[in-house]
């Protein structure tokens, strides 16, 4: 490959540079890391240098590894990645004196993500093959973090809203331009009339381009299930949070039980995590070639149907059961919960005030699942009817999968239950903490794009497992366990 070459780090000019990094510094493991991964496939990672003409690019050990120590150090903008590759003597040792601008740093993450990946997982295979990452257990849980964008976005209500404003601006502009036309016989005015005409005309062209637009995006929100869309980063979605609503991704990551490492990741667009416990299992049967045999997560991710098939794949689900999901809503005059007892004998409900509910139909598809529809027959002298329904008849549904449910809110309420919920937040919290504030620094995305916020959030995943590595491990063994390694 045809690249520029850094120097010899024993003998840059400066020739204090290799004595001011200590023996043991991280630094020298993780370009330990990343020059074996790049030496072994490096036409994976580079589509640059192959020519013998023009200016010769920057290599891709030089980079990748300029981005992972930004990353570990909350070093994220290319701007500062080049004033740190100028002034800090950990970058100008890692990078071997070179000095690119930021341009070329900016380039080489927003259209290198396949390379970035492919690091991330020959790491994260490393840490597997070690014994760090061992995956029989994990726990799984979401992070947003805020898009490069602002909160601005677009709604079918407000562009209609909008096509009404240009209609009337185009309306009185046709008008203008009509009444220019009747008056362009007399000779005095031609000249004036000229420039009128010609300024209605680009008004109008303006104005036309909007309506275009506008409409083309109106057909775009009604096409997806999101009520409004961000135009500037159209695949991240709008969600409720501490600072109002503002455009967000949200980040899925598998912890690891025995090192907390994270072993998988995926960006999503979508605003809650209830449709992905089961992707996030799957993926990780996909990249390691095994399935997780036990898996947490929190109130979020509860889904009785994909948990129910997790648990037939052999994946024991401790999945917390919100509070929503464990009684049926309302509560009587005295704030008492109404509870309704299921009686599998009479095939009947009784309420708290002894009240029967008969079975009166069947629904094959309600809510996407089968239900039996049961209806109150004794409501109309009911002390707490006006607390418990407004219809002459309380109605509730059970599900065909009822049974199951009421078994495994038995199952998350028994000590064993109790205890997996409290791990669950021992394992994944410090992960999505160190990243989020010691890495991200509480700060917005740079990159843009569903595929291109995977990679970065990927890189802050490596900065952490890296770390993590470094803290579990002496220095002398994890460099043995690197140069002997068949990447």
């Amino acid at each position: 490959m045809r690249h520029k070459k850094p120097q010899d780090r024993e003998s840059l000019d400066l020739g204090l540079v290799e004595d001011l990094i200590t023996p043991d510094h991280y630094i020298r493991l993780l370009a330990a890391f990343v020059e074996r991964a790049v030496e072994v496939n490096e036409d994976y990672y580079t589509q640059k240098g192959k020519r013998s003409t023009g200016q010769k690019p920057y290599g891709a050990v030089s980079l990748l590894l300029l981005y992972i120590y930004g990353y570990l150090n909350r070093i994220s903008s290319s701007r500062r990645l080049e004033l740190e590759a100028q002034r800090n003597i950990e970058v100008i040792w890692l990078l071997g004196g070179l000095r690119p601008d930021f341009k070329t740093i900016a380039d080489y993450r927003k259209d290198n993500g396949e390379a970035f990946r492919e690091l991330l997982k020959a790491f994260n295979t490393f840490l597997k093959t070690h014994g760090y990452i061992e995956g029989k257990r994990v726990s799984v849980d979401g992070m947003r973090t805020k898009a490069n964008t602002s909160r601005d976005a677009l709604s079918v209500s407000k562009i209609k809203n909008r096509l009404e404003k240009l209609d009337g601006q185009l309306d009185r502009y046709l008008i203008e331009l009509e009444e220019n036309d009747q008056k362009e016989t007399l000779e005095i005015e031609l000249g004036q009339l000229d420039i009128k005409k010609k300024e209605a005309l680009e008004k109008i062209a303006r104005l036309q381009e909007e309506i275009e637009d506008l409409l083309k995006k109106k057909e775009v929100i009604e096409n997806d299930s999101r009520k409004r869309i961000n135009f500037t980063d159209e695949e991240s979605s709008l969600t409720q949070g501490r600072d109002g609503c503002m455009p967000h991704y949200n980040n899925q990551s598998v912890v690891c039980d025995k090192h907390k490492f994270i072993m998988a990741w995926q960006v999503t667009s979508t605003s809650n995590d209830r449709n992905n416990l089961k992707p996030m299992i799957e993926y990780v049967e996909r990249e390691y070639g095994q399935r997780p045999e036990l898996c947490r997560s929190d109130s979020d991710y509860f889904n009785t149907k994909d948990i129910q098939e997790l648990e037939r794949q052999g994946t024991q689900c401790y999945c917390t059961v919100p509070k929503s999901a464990q009684a049926k809503k309302g509560k009587d005059q005295h704030g008492e919960p109404i509870e309704f007892t299921y009686h599998p004998q009479q095939d009947q409900y009784i309420c708290s005030q002894g009240r029967v509910l008969v079975r009166r139909g069947y629904e094959p598809n309600k809510g996407g699942r089968g239900a039996t529809r049961y209806q109150g027959t004794q409501c109309q002298d009911c002390p707490i009817r006006q607390h418990c329904t407004k219809a002459k008849q309380r109605s509730i549904y059970r599900y065909d999968d009822e049974q199951w449910k009421e078994d495994y809110i038995k199952k998350m309420n028994s000590p064993t239950g109790r205890r997996h919920q409290a791990l669950r937040r021992a394992y994944v919290e410090h992960p999505f903490g160190t990243v989020k504030t010691t890495m991200m620094d509480r700060s917005q995305l740079k990159l843009r794009g569903k595929y291109k916020v995977q990679t970065e959030i990927g890189i802050y995943h490596f900065a952490y497992n890296f770390k993590r590595l470094t803290n579990l491990q002496c220095f002398d063994y994890l460099m043995k366990q690197i140069q002997n390694y068949g990447f």
